[in-house]
């Protein structure tokens, strides 16, 4: 669990996620699980308000804007969060996975070159990338 002097935390729990906002525990799955997004993007963003150098919590909101197609809020939180940690391969991996999430291949490559180019050894990174620029190939992108 990540602690914040001000009372903010994100926890992972066996696959679960949990966000602490002024001492209130918020089950982010249960909002999940109820099949609405808009909940949970307020969650996150209420989250992020207390605690904006949060990693976890921009990667997370990225995920959730991308998961509701709106693609300009996801891209803004990803610039965000290289700004914040522009050197970090497992920032960079996952701002890559969550391009190629939002169907935007060419940007995930880029990102997942650059994840190689900080860590050579990254763990899937030169997979990923490999698969990712033939699936470009085959369709064109």
């Amino acid at each position: 669990m990540l602690l914040h002097p001000d009372r903010t935390a994100v926890r992972r729990v066996r696959q679960r996620r949990e966000i602490v906002i002024d001492s209130e525990v918020v089950d982010v799955q249960e909002t999940q699980d109820l099949g609405v997004g808009d909940p949970r993007i307020r969650l996150y963003e209420r989250a992020l308000c207390r605690d904006p150098r949060n990693h976890f919590l921009l990667i997370d909101l990225a995920r959730e804007y991308a998961r509701h197609q709106r693609l300009f809020d996801a891209d803004k939180m990803l610039l965000r969060i290289l700004e914040l940690y522009p050197r970090n391969a497992k920032i960079r991996s996952m701002v890559a996975a969550t391009y190629a999430m939002a169907g935007c291949p060419q940007q995930a490559i880029q990102h997942y070159r650059t994840v190689l180019d900080l860590d050579p050894q990254h763990p899937e990174s030169a997979a990923i990338l490999a698969e990712l620029s033939s699936l470009c190939g085959k369709f064109g992108n």
